[in-house]
């Protein structure tokens, strides 16, 4: 219409449409920058949201490897055999209490020169 194509539109009205065409024109820019802007925003937070997901996931992680020693030791104990050869020597449950704790502080100084704590 701005071009003067249709013989309805007058030659004089014609600047006006031009002027409007130009109007149209930035606000489709605007809208197409501000599109963009959007688009970043919700992919920055989306890395965000990913990031903090990661670091719970870090610190259950580490949760879970610093008590599975534990409670692997304990539930090997914890049964009720009376057929377990460490049932007869007395130092059985000492050394399993050392060996739990010697392998959790173990584990700990593996996790921190990996940075984990």
């Amino acid at each position: 219409m701005a071009r003067g194509e249709f013989k309805l539109i007058r030659p004089v009205i014609l600047p006006y449409f031009r002027d409007l065409l130009g109007n149209f024109n930035g606000i489709d820019a605007a809208a197409a920058t501000l599109s963009d802007q959007l688009y970043l925003i919700l992919d920055v937070f989306l890395n965000k949201a990913s990031y903090e997901t990661n670091e719970v996931i870090k610190i259950l992680t580490l949760l879970t490897a610093l008590t599975t020693p534990t409670v692997l030791i304990g539930t090997w104990y914890g049964m009720n055999f009376h057929d377990m050869p460490e049932l007869d020597f007395p130092h059985a449950y000492p050394i399993a209490a050392a060996v739990t704790i010697g392998s959790t502080i173990l584990l700990m100084i593996w996790l921190r020169r990996k940075h984990w704590l």
